[in-house]
């Protein structure tokens, strides 16, 4: 707690006193910054490093700062407002929410809802369904594991990659208002589908991911990784 002031000293030294709160309620452990309203002219950095048991859920809500969550937990909920987050290794669902940052989710083991306004979003999943939206940003995704559910991206100021586990297979929707669609060696099956510059429809191995890819101003791209 700092302020220019020095004749404000002496209030901010009180209320750095009760600068955050603990509260545990059942199995739940609450931690609070600044519960109560700041007095003007006093400024507040606050940084968290928090050590938890492994499969903990976490639920982090903040407004300007990054957010960085390490392996080994469980549901992950992150809402923010100024805030990059970085996600590795989560064995539950992840959601996040930030407005003005960048989100990158690393082998994500049950799915993740991934939502920013101007920011790229990279999400690599393993399991469970990926729902990944940005307006000003760029969204690159990788499909772990062929048991991926549904996977569905979309982007109004940006373009959108997927990587394909050499496993994987989808059911495929993906349209562009003013990029262009490109599948490099991917073989998609669109006998009963679209394939146009802007728009591929159709089948890749036998259909088993729902995947939806939708830009506005952006080219899409789908590959294979290598084996």
């Amino acid at each position: 707690v700092y302020t220019v002031d020095s004749r404000l000293d002496e209030a901010a030294a009180a209320y750095a006193a009760d600068l955050v709160t603990v509260e545990t309620d059942g199995d739940v452990l609450r931690i609070v910054t600044e519960p109560g309203e700041r007095p003007d002219g006093i400024e507040v950095l606050a940084e968290y490093v928090v050590t938890v048991p492994r499969r903990t859920d976490v639920d982090l809500r903040n407004a300007n700062g990054n957010v960085t969550v390490a392996k080994g937990l469980g549901a992950i909920s992150v809402s923010g407002r100024n805030s990059d987050v970085l996600i590795n290794g989560a064995e539950g669902p992840v959601a996040v929410r930030t407005t003005n940052g960048r989100i990158r989710v690393v082998e994500a083991e049950a799915g993740a809802d991934l939502v920013t306004v101007n920011g790229n979003v990279y999400a690599h999943v393993s399991g469970g369904s990926l729902n990944a939206d940005t307006t000003n940003g760029q969204i690159v995704a990788r499909l772990l594991d062929r048991d991926v559910e549904t996977c569905d991206l979309t982007t109004r100021n940006g373009g959108i990659s997927v990587v394909l586990n050499p496993d994987s297979s989808a059911n495929l929707e993906a349209r562009t208002a003013r990029g262009v669609v490109s599948r490099g060696d991917v073989a998609v099956d669109v006998s009963n589908g679209v394939d146009r510059r802007r728009h591929l429809r159709g089948l890749i191995g036998d259909g088993r991911t729902a995947l939806t890819m939708d830009s506005l101003n952006g080219n899409i791209v789908i590959m294979r990784s290598l084996p």
